[in-house]
């Protein structure tokens, strides 16, 4: 059975959707490694262009879709507390 694949939820104070970096032109590009990854909101117009990082404390050999996954289920996570 194929994994469902995660995708980020729209930006919590925008509304437009997020980019998640590393891209794969970045990592063929050499320009960042494989041990990261982040959402990031890119829109120019939004209050706060809040990013979130995967939080692994440890860089290892996963690869970036295990650090996407990661950064991916942390934005996704939203708060439900009213104040």
């Amino acid at each position: 059975m194929q994994e469902k694949k995660l995708e980020p939820l729209s930006c919590p104070f925008c509304g437009e959707m997020p980019v998640i970096l590393p891209t794969v032109e970045d990592v063929d590009a050499g320009v960042c490694g494989a041990a990261y990854a982040e959402v990031r909101c890119i829109n120019m117009r939004c209050p706060a262009q809040p990013s979130v990082h995967d939080g692994a404390e440890i860089a290892d050999d996963r690869g970036s879709q295990a650090y996407k996954k990661l950064a991916i289920a942390r934005w996704n996570q939203r708060s439900t507390t009213m104040y």
